[in-house]
Protein backbone atom coordinates (compact mmCIF):
# COMPACT_ATOMS: atom_id res chain seq x y z
CA UNK A 1 0.00 0.00 0.00
CA UNK A 2 2.97 2.12 0.59
CA UNK A 3 4.81 1.71 -2.15
CA UNK A 4 1.40 1.97 -4.28
CA UNK A 5 1.29 5.16 -6.62
CA UNK A 6 -1.44 6.92 -6.43
CA UNK A 7 -3.12 9.22 -9.13
CA UNK A 8 -5.32 12.30 -8.34
CA UNK A 9 -9.08 12.57 -9.63
CA UNK A 10 -8.56 15.24 -12.64
CA UNK A 11 -4.57 15.51 -12.27
CA UNK A 12 -1.87 13.94 -14.52
CA UNK A 13 1.13 11.88 -12.89
CA UNK A 14 1.24 9.84 -9.35
CA UNK A 15 2.20 10.59 -6.06
CA UNK A 16 4.09 8.12 -4.18
CA UNK A 17 3.52 7.78 -0.39
CA UNK A 18 6.73 5.69 0.00
CA UNK A 19 8.75 8.36 -1.58
CA UNK A 20 7.37 11.10 1.16
CA UNK A 21 8.19 9.03 3.93
CA UNK A 22 11.74 7.89 2.86
CA UNK A 23 12.29 11.77 2.36
CA UNK A 24 10.95 12.87 5.80
CA UNK A 25 13.23 9.79 7.41
CA UNK A 26 15.93 10.96 5.90
CA UNK A 27 15.17 14.66 7.06
CA UNK A 28 14.41 13.47 10.62
CA UNK A 29 17.61 11.27 11.04
CA UNK A 30 20.14 14.35 9.87
CA UNK A 31 18.37 16.16 12.43
CA UNK A 32 18.33 14.14 15.33
CA UNK A 33 22.29 13.52 14.21
CA UNK A 34 22.48 17.16 14.38
CA UNK A 35 21.00 17.30 18.10
CA UNK A 36 23.42 14.38 18.78
CA UNK A 37 26.27 16.35 17.71
CA UNK A 38 25.63 19.18 19.71
CA UNK A 39 24.40 21.84 16.32
CA UNK A 40 21.59 22.45 18.10
CA UNK A 41 21.91 22.89 22.44
CA UNK A 42 19.23 23.55 25.09
CA UNK A 43 20.76 24.89 28.06
CA UNK A 44 19.90 23.47 31.00
CA UNK A 45 19.56 26.68 32.54
CA UNK A 46 16.56 27.67 30.47
CA UNK A 47 13.42 28.67 32.02
CA UNK A 48 10.74 25.80 31.39
CA UNK A 49 8.29 27.64 29.49
CA UNK A 50 10.98 28.95 26.79
CA UNK A 51 10.52 27.27 24.07
CA UNK A 52 12.76 27.22 20.58
CA UNK A 53 12.42 26.81 16.84
CA UNK A 54 15.10 26.01 13.78
CA UNK A 55 15.28 29.18 11.50
CA UNK A 56 16.53 27.72 8.09
CA UNK A 57 19.11 30.22 6.79
CA UNK A 58 21.12 30.80 3.67
CA UNK A 59 24.26 32.68 4.08
CA UNK A 60 22.33 36.11 3.05
CA UNK A 61 18.31 35.17 3.56
CA UNK A 62 16.98 34.69 6.29
CA UNK A 63 13.87 32.38 5.79
CA UNK A 64 11.37 31.04 8.74
CA UNK A 65 10.84 27.57 8.85
CA UNK A 66 7.62 25.78 10.86
CA UNK A 67 8.33 25.82 14.59
CA UNK A 68 10.43 22.48 15.81
CA UNK A 69 9.32 22.89 19.48
CA UNK A 70 6.89 25.43 20.76
CA UNK A 71 5.44 26.42 24.36
CA UNK A 72 1.58 26.97 23.95
CA UNK A 73 1.14 29.57 21.22
CA UNK A 74 4.85 31.15 21.86
CA UNK A 75 7.21 30.09 19.49
CA UNK A 76 11.05 30.99 19.14
CA UNK A 77 13.20 31.21 16.76
CA UNK A 78 17.29 30.67 17.13
CA UNK A 79 19.09 32.02 14.31
CA UNK A 80 22.26 33.02 13.74
CA UNK A 81 24.68 34.25 11.09
CA UNK A 82 27.68 32.39 10.82
CA UNK A 83 28.97 33.24 15.13
CA UNK A 84 26.36 35.32 15.95
CA UNK A 85 23.44 34.39 17.74
CA UNK A 86 20.15 36.15 18.89
CA UNK A 87 16.84 35.10 19.97
CA UNK A 88 13.89 36.25 18.89
CA UNK A 89 10.36 35.71 19.12
CA UNK A 90 7.37 36.03 15.72
CA UNK A 91 6.30 40.19 15.88
CA UNK A 92 2.68 38.98 16.82
CA UNK A 93 3.37 36.93 19.76
CA UNK A 94 5.08 38.00 23.21
CA UNK A 95 7.99 36.97 25.34
CA UNK A 96 7.25 35.38 28.64
CA UNK A 97 11.00 35.47 29.98
CA UNK A 98 9.34 36.17 33.39
CA UNK A 99 6.90 34.53 35.09
CA UNK A 100 4.66 37.50 35.76
CA UNK A 101 5.48 40.37 33.29
CA UNK A 102 4.87 39.37 29.57
CA UNK A 103 6.89 41.86 27.04
CA UNK A 104 5.36 43.60 24.14
CA UNK A 105 7.65 42.56 21.16
CA UNK A 106 7.87 45.31 18.33
CA UNK A 107 5.68 44.65 15.22
CA UNK A 108 9.53 44.21 13.03
CA UNK A 109 10.05 42.08 10.17
CA UNK A 110 12.93 38.80 10.55
CA UNK A 111 15.08 41.46 8.05
CA UNK A 112 16.35 43.15 11.26
CA UNK A 113 18.08 40.14 12.23
CA UNK A 114 21.03 41.51 9.20
CA UNK A 115 21.94 44.30 12.03
CA UNK A 116 25.11 43.81 14.57
CA UNK A 117 22.65 43.37 17.39
CA UNK A 118 23.14 40.27 19.51
CA UNK A 119 21.39 40.95 22.41
CA UNK A 120 17.49 39.81 22.83
CA UNK A 121 16.52 43.26 24.01
CA UNK A 122 17.98 45.07 21.16
CA UNK A 123 16.36 42.94 18.76
CA UNK A 124 13.02 43.28 19.74
CA UNK A 125 13.45 46.87 20.23
CA UNK A 126 14.05 47.20 23.52
CA UNK A 127 11.03 46.65 25.25
CA UNK A 128 12.31 42.87 26.77
CA UNK A 129 13.08 44.44 30.36
CA UNK A 130 13.15 40.79 31.86
CA UNK A 131 15.61 39.49 30.49
CA UNK A 132 19.72 39.21 30.52
CA UNK A 133 22.04 39.90 27.25
CA UNK A 134 21.74 36.89 25.18
CA UNK A 135 24.88 35.97 23.96
CA UNK A 136 26.75 35.76 20.75
CA UNK A 137 28.24 32.76 19.95
CA UNK A 138 31.53 31.73 20.43
CA UNK A 139 33.65 32.28 16.93
CA UNK A 140 33.89 29.83 14.98
CA UNK A 141 30.86 27.46 16.58
CA UNK A 142 28.77 27.47 13.65
CA UNK A 143 30.16 27.57 9.67
CA UNK A 144 28.29 26.68 6.99
CA UNK A 145 30.31 24.19 4.89
CA UNK A 146 29.07 26.43 1.47
CA UNK A 147 27.88 29.75 1.65
CA UNK A 148 24.59 28.54 -0.26
CA UNK A 149 23.57 25.82 2.00
CA UNK A 150 20.86 25.89 4.13
CA UNK A 151 21.49 25.21 7.85
CA UNK A 152 19.70 22.41 9.72
CA UNK A 153 20.70 23.75 13.27
CA UNK A 154 22.66 26.41 14.94
CA UNK A 155 24.94 26.34 18.24
CA UNK A 156 23.10 28.41 20.65
CA UNK A 157 26.22 28.79 23.14
CA UNK A 158 23.76 29.97 26.09
CA UNK A 159 20.59 30.53 26.94
CA UNK A 160 19.21 33.46 28.92
CA UNK A 161 19.48 33.49 32.91
CA UNK A 162 17.06 33.00 35.04
CA UNK A 163 16.22 36.35 36.75
CA UNK A 164 15.36 37.60 41.00
CA UNK A 165 12.00 38.81 40.49
CA UNK A 166 11.83 42.09 42.49
CA UNK A 167 9.16 43.69 44.01
CA UNK A 168 6.95 44.97 41.25
CA UNK A 169 6.94 41.96 39.49
CA UNK A 170 9.11 43.32 36.61
CA UNK A 171 13.02 42.77 35.83
CA UNK A 172 14.30 46.36 35.03
CA UNK A 173 17.71 46.82 34.77
CA UNK A 174 17.25 48.67 38.02
CA UNK A 175 15.36 46.08 39.66
CA UNK A 176 17.08 43.27 39.06
CA UNK A 177 19.82 40.59 40.66
CA UNK A 178 22.23 40.09 37.57
CA UNK A 179 22.54 36.14 37.63
CA UNK A 180 25.41 34.34 39.83
CA UNK A 181 26.99 31.32 40.25
CA UNK A 182 27.36 30.83 36.60
CA UNK A 183 30.99 29.54 35.52
CA UNK A 184 30.14 30.02 32.03
CA UNK A 185 31.31 33.24 30.30
CA UNK A 186 28.38 35.17 29.20
CA UNK A 187 30.57 35.82 25.69
CA UNK A 188 28.78 38.87 23.99
CA UNK A 189 29.35 41.29 21.31
CA UNK A 190 29.86 44.95 22.84
CA UNK A 191 30.62 48.29 21.56
CA UNK A 192 33.52 49.60 22.94
CA UNK A 193 33.44 53.50 22.23
CA UNK A 194 32.81 53.65 18.38
CA UNK A 195 34.05 49.96 18.34
CA UNK A 196 31.21 47.61 17.35
CA UNK A 197 33.83 44.79 16.79
CA UNK A 198 34.69 43.79 20.68
CA UNK A 199 33.50 40.61 22.43
CA UNK A 200 33.23 40.06 26.11
CA UNK A 201 34.59 38.96 28.10
CA UNK A 202 37.89 38.45 25.54
CA UNK A 203 41.43 38.29 25.37
CA UNK A 204 40.60 42.00 24.14
CA UNK A 205 38.04 42.90 26.59
CA UNK A 206 38.65 41.25 30.02
CA UNK A 207 36.64 40.88 33.16
CA UNK A 208 37.62 43.40 35.79
CA UNK A 209 38.73 41.73 38.95
CA UNK A 210 37.15 42.63 42.39
CA UNK A 211 39.49 43.78 44.70
CA UNK A 212 36.82 42.41 47.59
CA UNK A 213 39.37 40.35 49.01
CA UNK A 214 41.55 43.24 49.97
CA UNK A 215 39.22 45.20 52.18
CA UNK A 216 40.32 44.77 55.49
CA UNK A 217 43.86 45.53 54.07
CA UNK A 218 44.30 49.64 53.42
CA UNK A 219 47.83 49.18 52.51
CA UNK A 220 46.97 46.16 50.00
CA UNK A 221 44.26 48.53 48.61
CA UNK A 222 46.64 51.31 48.07
CA UNK A 223 49.31 48.83 46.53
CA UNK A 224 46.74 47.13 44.06
CA UNK A 225 45.61 50.71 43.04
CA UNK A 226 48.82 51.99 42.58
CA UNK A 227 49.55 48.72 40.51
CA UNK A 228 46.64 48.53 38.33
CA UNK A 229 45.05 51.78 38.19
CA UNK A 230 41.67 50.29 39.69
CA UNK A 231 39.80 48.98 42.04
CA UNK A 232 36.65 47.38 41.56
CA UNK A 233 34.15 46.72 44.51
CA UNK A 234 31.34 45.29 44.72
CA UNK A 235 28.28 45.83 46.84
CA UNK A 236 30.27 49.44 47.95
CA UNK A 237 26.80 50.53 48.39
CA UNK A 238 23.66 49.55 50.10
CA UNK A 239 21.67 47.92 46.89
CA UNK A 240 18.33 49.12 48.72
CA UNK A 241 19.57 52.63 48.49
CA UNK A 242 21.17 52.75 44.86
CA UNK A 243 17.64 51.97 43.73
CA UNK A 244 15.96 54.40 45.64
CA UNK A 245 18.28 56.61 44.40
CA UNK A 246 18.01 55.46 40.68
CA UNK A 247 13.85 56.05 40.93
CA UNK A 248 14.78 59.41 42.22
CA UNK A 249 16.67 60.21 39.04
CA UNK A 250 14.33 58.72 36.81
CA UNK A 251 11.26 60.86 38.76
CA UNK A 252 13.15 64.15 38.10
CA UNK A 253 14.32 63.28 34.02
CA UNK A 254 10.34 62.75 33.87
CA UNK A 255 9.31 65.91 35.42
CA UNK A 256 11.87 67.75 33.45
CA UNK A 257 11.07 66.11 29.89
CA UNK A 258 7.98 64.10 30.04
CA UNK A 259 8.49 62.79 26.45
CA UNK A 260 12.32 61.18 27.46
CA UNK A 261 11.10 58.14 29.44
CA UNK A 262 8.14 55.36 27.65
CA UNK A 263 5.37 54.85 31.04
CA UNK A 264 3.01 53.53 28.17
CA UNK A 265 2.88 49.97 29.68
CA UNK A 266 6.29 50.31 31.44
CA UNK A 267 6.95 50.98 35.28
CA UNK A 268 9.13 54.44 35.53
CA UNK A 269 11.62 52.05 37.81
CA UNK A 270 12.52 49.86 34.48
CA UNK A 271 13.50 53.44 32.82
CA UNK A 272 12.84 52.63 29.45
CA UNK A 273 13.38 55.51 27.04
CA UNK A 274 11.34 56.79 24.11
CA UNK A 275 11.93 55.41 20.74
CA UNK A 276 12.93 58.84 19.45
CA UNK A 277 14.72 59.68 22.92
CA UNK A 278 18.52 60.57 21.31
CA UNK A 279 21.52 63.00 22.45
CA UNK A 280 20.36 65.58 24.72
CA UNK A 281 16.40 63.75 25.33
CA UNK A 282 17.91 63.62 28.92
CA UNK A 283 18.05 66.09 30.72
CA UNK A 284 21.51 67.42 32.25
CA UNK A 285 21.91 66.63 35.83
CA UNK A 286 25.73 67.37 36.23
CA UNK A 287 26.66 69.64 39.16
CA UNK A 288 25.15 70.86 42.31
CA UNK A 289 21.17 70.49 41.99
CA UNK A 290 18.46 69.40 43.06
CA UNK A 291 18.52 65.78 42.46
CA UNK A 292 22.42 65.12 42.84
CA UNK A 293 21.83 66.59 46.25
CA UNK A 294 18.65 64.87 46.93
CA UNK A 295 18.05 62.61 50.28
CA UNK A 296 17.96 59.31 48.35
CA UNK A 297 21.31 59.97 45.96
CA UNK A 298 23.21 61.95 48.76
CA UNK A 299 22.59 58.48 50.82
CA UNK A 300 24.31 56.98 47.99
CA UNK A 301 27.01 59.07 47.02
CA UNK A 302 28.04 60.34 50.07
CA UNK A 303 26.60 57.85 52.81
CA UNK A 304 28.91 56.46 55.48
CA UNK A 305 29.53 53.61 53.89
CA UNK A 306 31.46 55.70 51.06
CA UNK A 307 32.96 57.85 53.83
CA UNK A 308 34.16 54.87 55.80
CA UNK A 309 35.85 53.24 52.65
CA UNK A 310 37.81 56.29 51.44
CA UNK A 311 38.72 57.50 54.32
CA UNK A 312 40.29 54.08 55.00
CA UNK A 313 42.07 53.82 51.01
CA UNK A 314 43.61 57.49 52.58
CA UNK A 315 44.35 56.26 55.36
CA UNK A 316 43.11 59.60 56.78
CA UNK A 317 39.99 62.03 56.79
CA UNK A 318 38.25 62.04 53.12
CA UNK A 319 36.45 64.64 51.29
CA UNK A 320 34.13 64.70 48.37
CA UNK A 321 33.52 67.15 45.27
CA UNK A 322 30.41 68.62 45.73
CA UNK A 323 30.13 68.80 41.81
CA UNK A 324 28.42 65.30 40.82
CA UNK A 325 28.75 63.82 37.85
CA UNK A 326 25.02 62.66 37.78
CA UNK A 327 24.00 61.30 33.81
CA UNK A 328 21.65 59.29 32.34
CA UNK A 329 22.86 57.89 29.13
CA UNK A 330 20.68 57.84 25.78
CA UNK A 331 20.71 55.18 23.73
CA UNK A 332 23.80 54.45 21.19
CA UNK A 333 25.93 56.88 23.49
CA UNK A 334 29.17 56.31 25.55
CA UNK A 335 32.17 58.16 26.65
CA UNK A 336 35.50 58.59 24.55
CA UNK A 337 38.83 57.50 25.94
CA UNK A 338 40.17 60.07 28.32
CA UNK A 339 42.00 60.68 31.63
CA UNK A 340 40.42 62.76 34.36
CA UNK A 341 43.28 65.13 34.85
CA UNK A 342 42.71 67.30 31.65
CA UNK A 343 39.65 68.01 33.63
CA UNK A 344 40.58 68.73 37.17
CA UNK A 345 44.22 68.87 37.69
CA UNK A 346 44.07 71.61 39.89
CA UNK A 347 44.20 70.25 43.70
CA UNK A 348 45.69 67.54 44.69
CA UNK A 349 47.03 64.29 42.54
CA UNK A 350 45.62 61.83 45.35
CA UNK A 351 42.19 62.51 43.95
CA UNK A 352 40.20 59.58 42.35
CA UNK A 353 37.34 59.16 40.97
CA UNK A 354 34.34 56.73 41.67
CA UNK A 355 31.83 55.68 38.86
CA UNK A 356 28.79 53.92 40.49
CA UNK A 357 25.66 52.79 38.42
CA UNK A 358 22.53 53.44 40.08
CA UNK A 359 21.52 50.19 38.96
CA UNK A 360 22.26 46.64 37.26
CA UNK A 361 24.11 47.94 34.63
CA UNK A 362 24.99 45.11 31.84
CA UNK A 363 27.92 45.78 29.73
CA UNK A 364 25.34 46.98 26.76
CA UNK A 365 23.75 49.19 28.31
CA UNK A 366 27.31 51.23 28.75
CA UNK A 367 29.73 50.65 31.49
CA UNK A 368 33.09 52.03 32.14
CA UNK A 369 36.20 50.07 31.12
CA UNK A 370 39.90 50.96 32.15
CA UNK A 371 42.85 50.20 30.77
CA UNK A 372 44.72 48.56 33.19
CA UNK A 373 48.19 50.03 33.65
CA UNK A 374 47.73 53.40 31.58
CA UNK A 375 48.85 55.38 34.44
CA UNK A 376 51.96 54.11 34.91
CA UNK A 377 53.50 51.81 31.52
CA UNK A 378 56.41 52.90 29.46
CA UNK A 379 54.78 53.06 26.56
CA UNK A 380 51.91 55.85 28.32
CA UNK A 381 54.81 58.22 29.31
CA UNK A 382 54.89 60.34 25.58
CA UNK A 383 50.77 60.45 25.72
CA UNK A 384 50.84 61.31 29.84
CA UNK A 385 53.38 64.28 29.29
CA UNK A 386 51.15 65.66 26.54
CA UNK A 387 47.56 65.20 27.01
CA UNK A 388 47.67 63.67 30.52
CA UNK A 389 48.75 67.45 31.74
CA UNK A 390 46.87 69.26 29.20
CA UNK A 391 43.81 71.32 31.04
CA UNK A 392 41.16 71.40 28.75
CA UNK A 393 39.49 74.71 29.93
CA UNK A 394 42.73 76.88 30.24
CA UNK A 395 43.80 75.56 27.06
CA UNK A 396 40.26 76.55 25.41
CA UNK A 397 39.71 72.96 23.82
CA UNK A 398 37.02 72.98 21.46
CA UNK A 399 34.65 69.32 22.20
CA UNK A 400 34.51 66.41 24.36
CA UNK A 401 38.30 66.24 25.83
CA UNK A 402 38.14 62.74 25.16
CA UNK A 403 41.86 61.67 23.33
CA UNK A 404 40.08 59.61 20.92
CA UNK A 405 36.71 57.29 20.32
CA UNK A 406 38.83 54.35 19.57
CA UNK A 407 40.05 51.97 21.82
CA UNK A 408 42.36 50.75 19.78
CA UNK A 409 44.15 53.51 19.74
CA UNK A 410 44.98 53.39 23.18
CA UNK A 411 46.50 49.86 22.78
CA UNK A 412 49.51 51.13 21.02
CA UNK A 413 50.62 52.54 23.80
CA UNK A 414 49.89 49.07 25.90
CA UNK A 415 47.85 48.40 28.68
CA UNK A 416 44.45 45.84 28.55
CA UNK A 417 40.94 46.93 28.46
CA UNK A 418 38.80 45.75 31.26
CA UNK A 419 35.02 46.00 32.08
CA UNK A 420 32.23 44.14 33.69
CA UNK A 421 28.87 43.91 34.01
CA UNK A 422 27.64 45.71 37.26
CA UNK A 423 24.83 45.03 40.06
CA UNK A 424 23.50 47.86 41.95
CA UNK A 425 25.75 48.72 44.68
CA UNK A 426 28.87 48.09 42.96
CA UNK A 427 31.99 50.85 41.68
CA UNK A 428 34.98 51.06 39.73
CA UNK A 429 37.96 53.55 41.97
CA UNK A 430 40.51 54.71 39.71
CA UNK A 431 43.50 57.47 39.53
CA UNK A 432 43.47 60.64 38.07
CA UNK A 433 45.89 58.87 35.05
CA UNK A 434 43.60 55.82 34.48
CA UNK A 435 42.54 55.97 30.69
CA UNK A 436 39.01 55.17 30.52
CA UNK A 437 36.16 55.00 28.44
CA UNK A 438 32.40 53.27 28.23
CA UNK A 439 30.82 50.77 26.16
CA UNK A 440 28.14 52.00 24.27
CA UNK A 441 24.05 51.79 25.57
CA UNK A 442 22.41 49.50 23.05
CA UNK A 443 19.32 49.05 24.53
CA UNK A 444 16.58 51.61 25.05
CA UNK A 445 17.37 51.59 28.82
CA UNK A 446 18.40 54.94 30.16
CA UNK A 447 22.08 53.81 31.80
CA UNK A 448 21.45 55.82 35.46
CA UNK A 449 24.97 56.65 36.66
CA UNK A 450 27.09 58.86 38.80
CA UNK A 451 30.84 59.92 38.96
CA UNK A 452 32.38 61.55 42.26
CA UNK A 453 35.56 62.72 43.27
CA UNK A 454 37.23 61.66 46.62
CA UNK A 455 40.58 62.97 47.96
CA UNK A 456 42.42 63.14 51.65
CA UNK A 457 40.46 66.03 53.48
CA UNK A 458 43.59 67.56 54.04
CA UNK A 459 44.83 67.76 50.50
CA UNK A 460 44.00 71.15 48.29
CA UNK A 461 40.98 71.09 46.27
CA UNK A 462 40.24 71.97 42.63
CA UNK A 463 38.06 75.49 43.71
CA UNK A 464 35.97 74.25 40.37
CA UNK A 465 34.18 71.58 42.18
CA UNK A 466 33.90 72.53 45.73
CA UNK A 467 31.75 74.55 47.74
CA UNK A 468 27.90 76.27 48.43
CA UNK A 469 28.03 77.29 44.35
CA UNK A 470 29.92 75.06 42.47
CA UNK A 471 29.31 75.27 38.47
CA UNK A 472 31.46 74.94 35.63
CA UNK A 473 32.35 77.36 32.73
CA UNK A 474 29.86 77.85 30.06
CA UNK A 475 31.89 75.54 28.02
CA UNK A 476 30.55 71.52 28.22
CA UNK A 477 32.99 68.43 27.95
CA UNK A 478 32.48 64.96 27.56
CA UNK A 479 29.01 63.51 26.51
CA UNK A 480 27.78 66.71 26.39
CA UNK A 481 30.18 67.98 23.91
CA UNK A 482 30.92 67.24 20.67
CA UNK A 483 34.57 67.49 18.32
CA UNK A 484 32.45 67.47 15.59
CA UNK A 485 30.06 70.68 15.43
CA UNK A 486 30.73 73.94 16.41
CA UNK A 487 28.71 73.65 19.75
CA UNK A 488 31.35 75.23 21.65
CA UNK A 489 32.09 77.78 19.09
CA UNK A 490 29.72 80.25 20.39
CA UNK A 491 31.20 80.39 24.12
CA UNK A 492 35.10 79.70 23.09
CA UNK A 493 36.77 82.62 20.76
CA UNK A 494 39.89 81.24 21.08
CA UNK A 495 39.43 77.49 20.49
CA UNK A 496 41.86 74.66 19.74
CA UNK A 497 40.71 70.97 18.59
CA UNK A 498 42.02 67.86 20.23
CA UNK A 499 43.09 66.71 16.45
CA UNK A 500 45.32 69.88 15.97
CA UNK A 501 47.05 69.44 19.67
CA UNK A 502 47.71 65.27 18.80
CA UNK A 503 49.38 66.74 15.94
CA UNK A 504 51.28 68.75 17.60
CA UNK A 505 52.12 66.81 20.25
CA UNK A 506 52.74 63.69 17.84
CA UNK A 507 50.65 60.91 19.80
Amino acid sequence: MYGARMTAPGRKGSFCFKCLFVRAARWWSRLEASFNRGIVTMSRTMQPSCGAALLAASYRKVVASPPLFASGQRNYLVAAERSRCVIASRPQNVLPFANNYATRVAQRRFSSFASETTGLCDFVGGHNTACQTVSACRPGSFRPRKRQELATGYYLHRSIHSTTRASNGGCAPGAREASSGDSTPNVRRVQLGNDATWLFPSNALQQLEDSNHLLDDAQALRTSLQEKGYLFIRGLHDRDDVLKARLAVLRHIDKVNSNALNLAGHDLQEGVLASRCGAGCVPFMEGRNSITHSEEVSRVLEGHRAVKFFSTLFGEDARTFDFKWLRGMHSSGYTGAHVDNVYMSRGTDKLVTCWQPLGDVTVDMGTLAVCEGSHKLAGFKHFQETYGNFDVEAGKLQGTGWFTEDPKEILKFGGQWKTSDFKAGDALIFTLRTVHMSTANQTHFARVSCDTRWQPAAEAADPRYVGETVGHSEVKFGVYASDDDGSAKESVTESVTMDGLRRQWGV
